[in-house]
């Protein structure tokens, strides 16, 4: 149980973290975001919660990435930020391949999850509720930038559930 830090929780910034792996683990309470690991990350069985910005902001990798079986929720509350944040490699260039499977990700107002740049992406059988209320984005959101473009994309058997919120 890691909680109550200024900033990211778990943060690795360089080029040569190698792979890392964070499983059942509980992380919140932060005024950043809970993960953002610049590495072949794997995410898998953890809760993570009250995060001022997003959930998982993995956003310049061009490493493989496994995100399985978490609960997220209450992430980016106040600031716009969400569920996950994925792609947009720097200097270009396209992020991936990427797995996003059987997570449940509730009450992020900005988005559920949001990509730019992935190649080799699967998003399957996740579970939305009462996200991107409050903005112009979107529940689940893929799209393209200068230099880095959107390939091999699967999106299947996902969920989107609006009780609590009603969309503005």
């Amino acid at each position: 149980n890691i909680h109550g830090y200024r900033g990211e929780i778990v943060y690795y910034g360089g080029s040569s973290a190698g792979r890392v792996t964070i499983r059942d683990c509980e992380i919140h309470d932060t005024n950043g975001d809970c993960i953002s690991v610049s590495a072949e990350t794997t995410v898998e069985d953890c809760h993570l919660y009250s995060a001022t910005m997003a959930a998982i902001e993995n956003t310049y990798t061009n490493y493989p990435e496994r995100y399985i079986n978490n609960v997220i929720h209450d992430c980016g509350i106040t600031t716009g930020g969400g569920g996950m944040s994925l792609g947009h490699v720097a200097g270009g260039g396209v992020a991936g391949p990427l797995l996003v499977r059987g997570n449940l990700i509730y009450n992020c107002p900005s988005h559920g999850i949001q990509a730019v740049g992935l190649m080799n992406a699967r998003v399957i059988d996740n579970t939305f509720l009462d996200c991107a209320y409050t903005t112009n984005y979107r529940c689940l959101s893929f799209g393209t930038s200068a230099g880095r473009p959107l390939k091999d994309v699967e999106i299947r058997g996902n969920r989107f559930w609006a009780e609590a919120q009603n969309v503005q």
